[in-house]
């Protein structure tokens, strides 16, 4: 894809003159007017009642746990077809005993609204702590979402009975004990066995008892401490043995020595039909296992191009999106990193390459004065091409010129396939400070638009209701029979209106936290996916035709007729 030098302004996004790549107009690109509809958000958390409140314990030493709390989770917990949130709760640090958790389970009514379920779902009787991270999949294969959280020095498994209500499974499934400081989770079929492993970042040997403080040498202020100054926690790898996790975390290669790991994705980066696993690390190399089967790993970041920024720096590495935003079918990377670093784009290559494009690609600049954490691929807008959304936040309030709070960004992707930052121009949420963490992405009102759910690590939760422009879209829910039943792993190409667009499902993403199980697909106005094709991740290809837009699809390894779901059932 060729890149012009030039950078692309706001008003070069909106403009008449906008094309794709190639010539020739999109479905869906321009309005009536002639001017290309930016998508509008608005906040309705506290109207649509999602009135959680992130509490991170702050102290007055500023231990490092407390600024890199708070993760959010999106699921169908009770099979309605709309998804449900949870949120991860922090609270006193260090624990002052074990309790009740603190977490929220939202249920979405179907009208806009939420209420409360924690108590009916018997959430708020499991064993808790102060909450990192949330990563959702059904990893027993019974057709439910269960929950996998991570907590300062532990990890929580909860199962979904099914019935409305979850049993806390941890220790009966091999995670108990003192597991340290772990963060972001990627779940995933790693030994091609039909049930999901289980891949868990850890982040940095920390003394909450006798903790370190850090002061600002320019104003003696306490400040976040440099990760590099402790030592790292090694990253677990667990087998799947019929609901029992078994750690395989030597045997199966994974070395990690030296990573201090905050994002994890589970994909098939290499398209050898395998999955492998990405992991940001916090100021040392990221890593790229790649699996050589048999749940054999070979690290290959330097050599994948992946373990540094292009001028050979590595980088503070938080969240981790994946997606193909160029549309040359091969899933590209994003990374979000520290203030004055900006994120990362790594172009896949294919063959396992990738290239830093972070400049080509317009994101260096808008991104480097703002610290990133969660960060997730959308088609915002519906019209067949990945934007990008993340969240930001410092580390801690040093004062002077630099912010604490930070507004999210939402880039679009220009005609030129280049991102611009359309600020507040997609609406007032653009414009609110918040110390971001965790992100979500899924269509909460079943409308075909992607809504963003945000954790402020200090306050109230966001709900980024995507409003508009409407266009046409459809999207996909996977169940394997062979494979496992999430489909992770899956790869779907859509045609439609002379576009391509291929999604993966893949493990983990973002900074603790799960987002929508659905594939979403932006047809502008087309109205219909001419060819649908699922590669499962058992190798089964799989074809589909004119699946009608504005519609959900079921598609069930094996079974030839997809299943058409209607939008907003209620």
């Amino acid at each position: 894809m060729n890149v012009p030098a030039m950078r692309p302004t706001l008003a070069d996004l909106l403009s008449v003159e906008a094309r794709p790549p190639g010539g020739g107009g999109t479905p869906g690109e321009r309005s009536k007017s002639g001017h290309r509809e930016v998508p509008q958000f608005r906040d309705d958390a506290r109207s649509a009642g999602l009135s959680f409140i992130f509490n991170n314990g702050a102290t007055a030493q500023g231990q490092l746990p407390e600024t890199m709390s708070g993760g959010v989770g999106l699921l169908d917990y009770d099979g309605d077809g709309f998804l449900d949130v949870y949120f991860v709760q922090g609270g006193t640090f260090p624990p002052t005993a074990l309790r009740s958790s603190g977490d929220r389970l939202y249920r979405n009514r179907g009208n806009g609204t939420f209420e409360d379920v924690t108590h009916a779902s018997k959430l708020d009787e499991v064993r808790g702590g102060y909450g990192h991270g949330v990563t959702v999949a059904d990893y027993d294969n019974d057709g439910h979402p269960d929950l996998f959280v991570t907590r300062w020095r532990g990890y929580a498994l909860y199962r979904n009975r099914g019935d409305g209500t979850f049993e806390d499974l941890t220790e009966r499934a091999g995670l108990g004990g003192d597991r340290d400081w772990p963060t972001s989770a990627a779940f995933a079929d790693l030994d091609d066995d039909g049930d999901l492993d289980l891949y868990v970042a850890h982040y940095l040997a920390w003394d909450s008892d006798q903790p370190t403080v850090c002061r600002s040498p320019s104003n003696g202020r306490v400040i976040a401490c440099e990760p590099l100054k402790f030592a790292a926690c090694p990253d677990h790898l667990y087998r799947n043995d019929d609901g029992r996790f078994v750690d395989v975390t030597h045997e199966a290669g994974i070395d990690d020595h030296d990573g201090r790991g905050l994002g994890v994705v589970a994909a098939d980066l290499n398209e050898d039909g395998k999955l492998d696993l990405f992991v940001a690390n916090d100021g040392t190399a990221n890593y790229l296992f790649l699996n050589r089967g048999g749940l054999r790993f070979e690290e290959a970041g330097h050599e994948s191009g992946v373990a540094a920024a292009g001028g050979g720096g590595y980088r503070a590495g938080m969240g981790v999106a994946l997606g193909d935003l160029n549309g040359d079918g091969h899933s590209d990377l994003a990374v979000t990193n520290y203030y004055g670093e900006s994120s990362t784009f790594y172009q896949n290559l294919g063959g396992g390459q990738f290239t830093d494009r972070t400049s080509a690609f317009g994101l260096a600049s808008p991104s480097r004065y703002r610290l990133g954490f969660g960060i997730a691929f959308l088609d915002a807008d519906a019209d067949g091409r990945l934007d990008l959304l993340t969240v930001n936040g410092h580390l801690f309030d040093e004062g002077g010129g630099t912010p604490y709070a930070m507004p999210a960004q939402l880039f679009l992707t220009d005609s030129r396939g280049r991102l611009v930052d359309i600020g507040a121009a997609a609406g007032p949420p653009f414009l609110v400070p918040r110390v971001g963490r965790g992100l979500a992405i899924g269509d909460l009102d079943n409308d075909g638009r992607p809504d963003a759910v945000i954790v402020d690590n200090r306050g109230p939760a966001a709900y980024l209701h995507n409003r508009g422009p409407a266009a046409r879209s459809i999207a996909i829910r996977l169940q394997g029979t062979t494979s496992n039943r999430d489909a992770i792993g899956a790869r779907v190409t859509v045609e439609s209106g002379g576009r391509r667009q291929v999604v993966e499902r893949f493990g983990g993403g973002s900074y603790q936290s799960s987002g929508d199980p659905r594939l979403h697909f932006g047809l502008g106005v087309a109205d219909r996916a001419e060819r649908v094709e699922v590669r499962w991740p058992s190798g089964r290809v799989e074809m589909f035709r004119n699946l009608a837009a504005d519609f959900d699809y079921l598609l069930r390894e094996g079974d030839p007729a997809p299943r058409q779901i209607p939008r907003r059932v209620r």
